[in-house]
């Protein structure tokens, strides 16, 4: 039996299932679409079973045979005897295995589809290359989801999870449900930076976001004991190490690049390093990263490592991989891909956006507005404005104080919180009061 006899008699075997018992219709949607089956007559007598079955109508042979005519499908001439043969192929007791056969055999199709076009794309100098890859990972992962059931999903099934979630956190006595950032009234007010969304730290230049950035980053790798992925696109992994250890250790940032660290501080910078060293923070300085570029390192990453944080600073230095001036289109672009990485890998992506914020009073989101860049509000889940005032404080201290202005947030609500500023380890603390 050569391989489209044995395709013939598997496919037949269970459209034959089908027209027969209801409950096979049921189990081969779980598995099956249109393009699962290799026979052009058997792709047509299966989405005919399926729209009979979706329009809760009687499944067999004269129905089927009539919903044939009406789709105009003439290729099959004698409908109704054909569809006997099918039924007299059937093996019920097979079914399930036959069904598996069919998707096994379906997906590499698929896959040979997706090589042979890779093959070409690579040939083809016109095509960019990029590009080219991007297509065939996100083809890929189109394939290894088949069925009609896996776009959606009843609430009965994603209640326990909800509920279980609610109850730990009724357990653990804390109003975080996402990952902690390390501020306690940053937490409060967000309740921790929520899996699958794009969060934006604003600032003006010389703020301290990127130090804000790895505060968060070392927060969650060093006490939460989950890996993080930073992309720097101004400080080299070096530069960024460095912070990572002056901020852990609590040490002089400009001492220890000048070597002037005494005994106790190189202990404290030794000690930081055996706590950042168990916890993959895994750092990519490429300058001229683009978006697409981060989807296929952070897949690769997710594989190996599965990141529980993406850090992107900043967005002024990720390219579009279509736009690569940084315009308002790109920009939008840029963010949407963001977004769409979040929501695939299920964490949060925090991503650093420098812009003037030309007054000493506290900035908002109507001023965001008024530069032009509302698609930041637009595309975030969470908008956190950051503000160094001149060393005043929210109740006029003369403080190294700056402000978080939590201006969007899509699921909770808006407010400012007080934050310390390090200027010799070049980090951020927790106020010592509350707001």
């Amino acid at each position: 039996m050569n391989d489209s006899q044995e395709e013939m008699e598997i496919e037949g075997s269970v459209l034959g299932a089908m027209l027969l018992e209801s409950t096979a219709v049921e189990r081969a949607i779980e598995v099956l679409n249109r393009r699962s089956f290799f026979i052009p007559h058997h792709r047509s007598v299966f989405q005919a079973i399926i729209v009979l079955y979706a329009a809760n109508k009687s499944i067999d042979v004269a129905t089927v045979s009539e919903e044939l005519k009406k789709a105009q499908y003439n290729r099959i001439k004698e409908k109704e005897a054909f569809l006997s043969f099918l039924i007299s192929k059937a093996e019920i007791e097979h079914f399930d295995q036959y069904a598996q056969i069919i998707s096994d055999r379906a997906l590499r199709r698929e896959v040979k589809e997706v090589a042979q076009g890779l093959m070409e794309g690579a040939e083809a100098y016109q095509t960019d290359i990029i590009d080219c890859i991007d297509w065939a990972q996100q083809k890929l992962w189109d394939i290894a989801g088949t069925g009609y059931s896996e776009s959606f999903e009843a609430i009965e099934s994603l209640l326990p999870e909800t509920l279980e979630q609610a109850e730990r956190g009724h357990r653990r006595g804390s109003p975080i449900s996402g990952i902690a950032t390390g501020f306690s009234q940053l937490d409060r007010l967000t309740s921790g930076f929520q899996s699958g969304d794009l969060v934006i730290l604003a600032g003006s230049p010389g703020s301290g976001k990127t130090a804000l950035a790895l505060d968060l980053a070392r927060f969650v790798s060093c006490e939460q004991g989950t890996p993080v992925a930073i992309f720097s696109t101004a400080l080299s992994k070096m530069q960024v190490t460095q912070r990572l250890l002056c901020g852990e250790a609590r040490v002089d940032l400009h001492k220890m690049r000048t070597g002037q660290l005494d005994e106790e501080e190189r202990t404290h910078f030794a000690d930081a390093g055996s706590r950042l060293a168990q916890i993959p923070i895994l750092i990519c300085d490429n300058p001229e990263v683009t978006d697409l570029e981060m989807k296929i390192l952070t897949r690769r990453l997710e594989r190996e490592f599965k990141p529980e944080m993406i850090v992107v600073d900043d967005l002024h230095s990720v390219r579009n991989h279509r736009l690569p001036e940084m315009q308002e289109e790109g920009l939008s672009q840029v963010l949407s891909s963001l977004k769409e990485l979040a929501k695939e890998l299920n964490v949060p992506v925090l991503g650093l956006f420098q812009w003037d914020h030309e007054t000493d009073s506290s900035p908002s989101m109507i001023d965001l507005r008024r530069k032009g860049l509302g698609i930041i509000e637009k595309e975030a889940d969470l908008v956190i404005l950051l503000h160094r005032n001149n060393g005043l404080g929210m109740r006029g201290e003369s403080e190294e104080i700056a402000q978080l202005i939590v201006g969007k947030q899509r699921n909770g609500p808006v407010g400012a919180i007080e934050i310390r500023w390090d200027p010799q380890t070049v980090s951020f603390r927790e106020a010592t009061t509350d707001v």
